[in-house]
């Protein structure tokens, strides 16, 4: 499953590089695939040890799930690619899934221990763990979390994307615009618990020329995705 999402992930640039249409229709037929009937809840890919690789559709056990943590940074690489090539959300939402779920549950809030595999339920046999004899896992989650703000915001044209909600401060340039935008959000660590309130997004732009500001809208299970726009401190769309 790992080295499916970084063969995925080159052939989506390939693709996207050279405009061979039938690399990237087939590239969607396995991603369909794969979101459809092989992706775990966390956003995790890759149901079986042997091979550490995929198994047929609905293979989707708890305790037996393998989802490397490996294999869940791959998935974030490949779907990024896709959204890139295509600005389709839908690609944006499988990318989030398993970077919130898949990836920073491969190591501990300490920094020092990782998951190898992540199953979705144990019988209290599986922990962190320091070291492997085959440490990939460890050196690959370290150096991808250095790189989640490439991950944040995307352009094309005078467009803006804003793809994940982490409070930061982002200078962005697009074709005509200089934009500044800070995301300030209300998460609260408390003890082992995140609290969520409100998140708040300020853009301010370098020159009057319009753009397009997209966002990727979360949406509760209960429904209803609670946001507004406003200009000026004028409410504008809800």
């Amino acid at each position: 499953a790992v080295r499916a999402g970084y063969l995925y992930s080159g052939v989506a640039d390939v693709a996207a590089l050279t405009h061979d249409t039938a690399y990237f229709n087939a590239l969607t037929r396995i991603w369909e695939n794969m979101a459809g009937k092989k992706l775990f809840i966390t956003g995790g890919i890759g149901s079986r040890p042997q091979g550490e690789g995929f198994g047929p559709n609905y293979e989707l056990n708890n305790h037996t799930a393998y989802c490397e943590t490996c294999a869940s940074i791959a998935n974030v690489y490949w779907n990024h690619r896709m959204f890139l090539a295509t600005g389709d959300a839908k690609y944006a939402d499988v990318l989030e899934r398993a970077l919130y779920n898949g990836v920073i549950s491969g190591v501990s809030l300490s920094g020092d221990k990782f998951f190898y595999d992540n199953p979705l339920e144990s019988m209290g046999q599986h922990e962190r763990q320091h070291w492997f004899g085959c440490a990939c896992c460890p050196g690959n989650i370290t150096r991808f979390m250095a790189s989640v703000p490439y991950y944040m915001y995307a352009t094309q044209g005078n467009d803006v994307y804003v793809n994940l909600f982490i409070q930061s401060k982002a200078d962005i340039e697009t074709e005509s615009n200089k934009i500044n935008v800070e995301q300030t959000t209300g998460i609260k660590f408390l003890n082992i618990f995140y609290i969520y309130r409100k998140k708040r997004i300020s853009i301010n732009r370098n020159t009057l020329l319009s753009f397009f500001c997209t966002f990727l809208i979360m949406v509760s299970p209960a429904g209803g995705a609670g946001f507004s726009v406003k200009d000026n401190h004028i409410k504008v769309l809800s």
